[in-house]
């Protein structure tokens, strides 16, 4: 992806989850988010706890796809879909 849409995307999930955060504590802790270089393109980096006892991970999204193979999405609607993965432990190992 190229480094707006990343951009974009880091803004809108900080949005949401400062607004999650607000509602009362979660499962996973976010550590940070960061855009970074990913060959040719950019990447949305977030590095969270699953769970506040387990360690943490990093991951890397480079395309705006929800699913392999699946068409293009707004930036908004991924950060939406990085949102929904957190608050549903998908993400989790």
């Amino acid at each position: 992806m190229d480094k707006a849409d990343a951009e974009e995307i880091r803004e809108q999930l900080l949005e949401l989850l400062d607004e999650r955060h607000e509602a009362g504590p979660t499962a996973y802790v976010i550590n940070r988010a960061t855009v970074g270089a990913d060959g040719d393109g950019w990447a949305l980096v977030l590095s969270f706890h699953p769970t506040e006892s387990e360690p943490a991970q990093e991951l890397r999204f480079a395309e705006l796809v929800t699913e392999p193979g699946g068409e293009p999405v707004s930036p908004e609607s991924f950060a939406w879909h990085v949102y929904n993965g957190l608050e549903a432990g998908r993400f989790s190992s």
